[in-house]
């Protein structure tokens, strides 16, 4: 009885993006985070990339925080400080948890991003 023949097949796809969560830049959203405001560079369903201007304090972990959104639309999140990049003047928090209100404000922005791009 002879072995059974393999073949093996390309992928489907190409290369694995290196993020689960595709990132958007706009809009802007305003987070507030342990009584200061910071604006994103951009967001995902995981977290938040936040402009941190030099006078601006970085936030101690766990934090508890705010999401503004272009309509003044707010969520409550909290997560932990991921990263501090003091040359690029960012700041990457990580989501623990987000509202539902929260996550349905992210949903609506990416849905009217991919439906208007333009916007």
């Amino acid at each position: 009885m002879s072995a059974p023949a393999v073949t093996r097949q390309k992928p489907v796809s190409g290369a694995r993006p290196r993020r689960g969560n595709q990132r958007m830049v706009v809009p802007r959203l305003n987070v507030k985070i342990q009584g200061h405001y910071y604006e994103t560079l951009d967001w995902s369903y995981g977290g938040l990339r936040l402009k941190l201007p030099p006078s601006a304090p970085v936030p101690t972990t766990p934090l508890l925080g705010l999401i503004i959104g272009p309509n003044d639309d707010i969520a409550v999140f909290s997560g932990g400080v991921a990263r501090v990049d003091q040359a690029a003047e960012a700041l990457s928090v990580t989501f623990a948890e987000v509202s539902e209100y929260g996550y349905d404000l992210l949903d609506r922005l990416v849905r009217e991003k991919l439906i208007a791009p333009e916007l």
